[in-house]
């Protein structure tokens, strides 16, 4: 299982909207689930994932959250391929890296 986690400079909604529309969707990839949800003290907790539809299920996780006041973003991969052509871990090095890339300038240390 592969995690990703870095913190950014903008609120939730933005950070959510911004990987929903801009992640580089291919034939093999699907958003199977996507949730928004604000708390009742203005916290706001995202979750998207998706699956890549080959047989191995290879799956990825996107939290993102500001209950503890700065947006923070999780990647979490799960069922990497393990076939000949999928011996690399799919989740960490495609999605998460893509989802890091369209966040790359509000990334903060």
């Amino acid at each position: 299982m592969a995690i990703i986690e870095f913190n950014v400079n903008i609120d939730p909604v933005n950070s959510y909207d911004l990987i929903k529309n801009n992640l580089n969707y291919t034939d093999l990839t699907n958003l199977v689930f996507e949730e928004l949800k604000t708390t009742h003290n203005n916290g706001t907790f995202g979750v998207l994932i998706f699956e890549k539809t080959d047989g191995n299920k290879p799956s990825i996780a996107v939290l993102i959250d500001n209950l503890a006041g700065t947006t923070n973003i999780k990647v979490i991969g799960s069922g990497a391929g393990t076939g000949w052509l999928y011996r690399f871990d799919w989740c960490e090095t495609n999605l998460a890296n893509n989802i890091k890339e369209i966040l790359n300038d509000y990334i903060i240390e």
